[in-house]
């Protein structure tokens, strides 16, 4: 399962780094790829949600081998428009030209090995409309434009993946996830 290399460094032994502690980020698409082996654990957690699509905003796609775990967990589920006012999202577009680009996708790639931990930690994730085709997921530059103008990383997609080895831990908390429509 993604360990985040480029973001955590490297996978050490006996690793306890969490580098995005306090991070918001805004995108249309989250994966979790790679692989689960021999007593690996993978935890991905969502404390709550506010609004739901047919199709998840999350993808965990984990392969698990022999004696490893691999979750997903969303701890509740609420209406859009139980959204906190104070934080103030972006709803609108940018106008045609304002802002800066964003990225099409942040990639975080690694391996936890021998008993090291790895943790990763969202304040907020905000999944903003799917603009894209049946295919592919592609959200609103001018509205990802406005999100990072608001101080989020904002990309198309973020992609996590590598693998747990030797009873090596990956756990994924986000405490907020926004799924815009």
């Amino acid at each position: 399962m993604g360990i985040f290399k480029n973001l955590l460094d490297s996978g050490a032994k006996k690793d306890n780094r969490s580098n995005l502690s306090g991070t918001n980020i805004a995108c249309s698409r989250v994966n979790f790829r790679g692989s689960v082996h021999e007593g690996g654990d993978v935890s991905v957690t969502v404390n709550k949600q506010y609004g739901d699509r047919a199709n998840s905003a999350i993808s965990v796609q984990a392969s698990v081998h022999g004696t490893g775990n691999e979750d997903l967990t969303v701890e509740e589920i609420v209406d859009f428009e139980d959204v906190p006012d104070e934080w103030e999202l972006p709803t609108e577009p940018l106008p045609k030209g304002e802002g800066n680009p964003i990225n099409r996708r942040i990639d975080k790639s690694g391996n936890a090995h021998s008993y090291g931990t790895l943790n990763f930690h969202i304040d907020r994730l905000v999944i903003v409309p799917d603009v894209g085709g049946r295919n592919r997921c592609k959200g609103d530059d001018a509205l990802l434009r406005a999100f990072y103008d608001a101080g989020y990383q904002a990309c198309q997609e973020l992609e996590a993946e590598g693998s747990v080895f030797d009873r090596g831990k990956l756990t994924v908390t986000i405490d907020h996830l926004i799924v815009m429509d």
